[in-house]
């Protein structure tokens, strides 16, 4: 037995899905709409067809609808909501108005009305019906896909002299446009830092680029040495280079720690949160000021606790100061809490630094043997 809303796909001639909007039960008629179709077209079908294409196998019914919306209300945006809102105001009525919006002729005259009456092109309704039909029928359908906005992965090509990208608030080096020579370099860069060094840190790769690559390049003519200056003009940001790195693949992630061997015990006694263990981890290296590298700010030391049963880290601190026991039982509280309502709490706090001089963020990944 055929509903609305069901979804019926066909691989012959050609493949393709269409959702039963509305079905006519004293004429025997379905409404149909192909849910690749990019206008706001619906098609017109006699029910028998339908169920005789599904009794021969020419057609399936799909049991899981995966272009059905379903979105928890207490967790969309309020611009989200607004936006629904919005379009589900313009269609209301226009949806309720059956069969008649699915006849090309009187749908046309029902959307150029509501085009009247609020105020907006008769081509938004339309693609308001179209999301709407093939979401399926409900209001949600018609959320927006703020999402995809930006073309998220995609390269971005530059009009020349317009610099792409919001200007920067915190007055910072505004970069350039970042086209295939200069990811080329960081690409180089990057690699040559990586070959060097056995521990790979963008600071220090971005100043190897800047010092290497983005120079300028003289020769002394008595000792026939060539020295590099810092090159004039716009250079690219930190920010950039950082980007590029993730984007690009320039760098690799984390080993990954071996799988455990076949039949290897895996079960221990005591449960969790009984016992923690607190270590203390010193850094052997200064860490620099975020605007004059030229400065130092001092040893960190990092404090993790972790959980005996499990090998979990719960809580961790990274502090300046002199190690000791005070400093340490600062990292308590972070352990009973709860980890969202924490890293909502950091979040804040980065937030009302965010003018402060200096600002050191360490981030340490190791594998417990």
């Amino acid at each position: 037995m055929l509903l609305r809303n069901d979804l019926l796909e066909w691989d012959e001639p050609n493949r393709r899905t269409v959702r039963i909007l509305w079905i006519d039960v004293l004429t025997g008629v379905a409404y149909v709409f192909d849910l690749a179709c990019t206008t706001a077209k619906v098609e017109r079908h006699r029910l028998p067809v339908l169920e005789s294409a599904l009794a021969l196998g020419r057609a399936r019914k799909l049991e899981a609808d995966p272009y059905l919306v379903l979105a928890n209300q207490q967790a969309l945006p309020p611009k989200y909501l607004e936006a629904r809102d919005r379009a589900w105001q313009m269609l209301a009525d226009l949806v309720e108005q059956e069969p008649a919006i699915y006849e090309a002729r009187r749908r046309g005259e029902l959307v150029q009305e509501a085009a009247r009456r609020h105020g907006i092109s008769h081509p938004t309704i339309y693609r308001y019906l179209r999301r709407f039909w093939q979401r399926g029928q409900t209001p949600n359908a018609l959320l927006p896909d703020y999402a995809n906005s930006g073309g998220p992965g995609k390269t971005r090509l530059a009009t020349p002299g317009v610099k792409r990208g919001r200007p920067r608030k915190d007055g910072g080096s505004p970069g350039i446009n970042i086209d295939e020579a200069m990811r080329t370099i960081f690409h180089l860069a990057a690699a040559r830092h990586a070959a060097a060094h056995t521990h790979f840190v963008r600071r220090a790769a971005y100043s190897d680029l800047l010092r290497d690559f983005l120079c300028e390049r003289t020769a002394d003519p008595y000792s026939r040495r060539v020295r590099r200056t810092p090159a004039s003009g716009a250079l690219p940001s930190f920010g950039q280079f950082n980007y590029w790195l993730e984007h690009g693949h320039m760098i690799g992630g984390p080993a990954l720690p071996a799988p455990l061997p076949d039949g290897a015990p895996v079960a221990l006694r005591g449960r969790p949160g009984a016992a923690f263990r607190l270590e203390m981890l010193p850094f052997s290296m200064q860490l620099l000021h975020a605007q004059d590298r030229n400065v130092l700010v001092g040893t960190p030391v990092l404090y993790v606790v972790t959980d005996v049963f499990s090998g979990m880290v719960v809580g961790f601190y990274a502090s300046l100061d002199a190690a000791g026991w005070s400093p340490a039982m600062r990292r308590w509280p972070a352990v009973r809490r709860t980890k969202p309502a924490w890293r909502a709490a950091m979040d804040a706090c980065w937030r009302s630094r965010s003018g402060h001089a200096a600002t050191c963020l360490i981030v340490c990944c190791w594998r417990r043997n």
